[in-house]
């Protein structure tokens, strides 16, 4: 047997239903999310009118940019960030894939920091903070729900760069 400590600060919630569950559990955040999505599948499916509608039950409004398609981009963070600052979003919700989730997890530290993508992923730690972040995934493996770092596609120089941080769960 081997022996290890596992400090994970990520509440998960993992039942039929749990959808239902984001209104109540988020209100412990705000009253205002910002809800990012990639795509057009969770429209189509119904899972984002059906998540807006938990989120007005509780009270919860909602700020919501354009979803983006593909991978998250620079330019997609920094346009995100600038549609919802004004807004002040309380906190960030990340409907979808893994995409959407580190596209969630990006722009809430852009937001907290007050600082663009670019800057932040050449100085991580200058991640100080983070607005809470609520990741609702709809598909399996990208695991990143539950890790401290996110993926942002720089289409400039045509690379994937990451940010971690321990902020970013």
């Amino acid at each position: 047997m081997y022996n290890f400590q596992l400090h994970h600060p990520t509440k998960v919630i993992f039942s039929l239903g749990s959808l239902e569950k984001t209104g109540i559990e988020s209100t412990m955040f705000g009253k205002r999310a910002l809800v990012v999505t990639s795509g057009n599948a969770t429209r189509n499916m119904g899972i984002l009118a059906k998540l807006m509608g938990v989120l007005k039950k509780s009270k919860i409004s909602v700020i919501s940019p354009d979803p983006f398609q593909g991978e998250p981009s620079i330019t997609y963070i920094n346009s995100a960030v600038d549609q919802a600052k004004d807004q002040k979003p309380d906190f960030v919700i990340g409907l979808g894939g893994g995409s959407a989730i580190d596209a969630a997890k990006a722009i809430s530290a852009c937001l907290a920091n007050t600082r663009n993508i670019t800057h932040l992923l050449s100085h991580p730690d200058s991640v100080q903070r983070t607005l809470p972040i609520v990741a609702i995934p709809t598909t399996i493996g990208s695991g990143s729900e539950v890790s401290r770092g996110t993926v942002i596609t720089d289409t400039a120089s045509k690379i994937k760069r990451g940010l971690y941080n321990y902020f970013l769960i």
